[in-house]
């Protein structure tokens, strides 16, 4: 049997480090979806033929430059309409929508900029 190479081994631990980065990124990014993309939050929160609403406001209860994040779905009059049930499925199906959209390109991404500086310590060893 071949032992594993120092460099097998060096991928995987980088592949390893890159995805625990990943994961934690993609659970942020999928917690504050409705900030930064409403489009994708509305198809488990509003029924059909209605699309988010997201404002910031300042309420009477803010401290001094604290707002409030008001989330509501409308119908295109502009007509507030009661949201979808929000339980275990529609939480699920919000993770299952959102987690591989933020957790594929951060992974690639990770795992490019660990590889890179990996090779920029060898790089650098080397020359030394």
């Amino acid at each position: 049997m071949k032992p594993i190479g120092i460099y097998t081994v060096m991928g995987i631990l980088l592949l390893v480090a890159a995805a625990l980065a990943a994961v934690g990124l993609a659970c942020l990014a999928t917690l504050t979806a409705p900030l930064h993309s409403p489009g994708y939050a509305a198809e488990f929160l509003c029924p059909p033929g209605s699309q988010l609403f997201s404002e910031w406001y300042r309420a009477t209860f803010n401290e001094p430059g604290e707002r409030t994040l008001s989330v509501t779905c409308v119908n295109f009059d502009g007509e507030p309409v009661p949201g979808n049930q929000r339980n275990e499925r529609t939480l699920f199906k919000g993770v299952r929508l959102y987690f591989p959209v933020f957790f594929a390109p951060l992974l690639a991404l990770g795992a490019i900029g660990l590889a890179g500086a990996a090779w920029l310590v060898n790089f650098l060893r080397s020359k030394a």
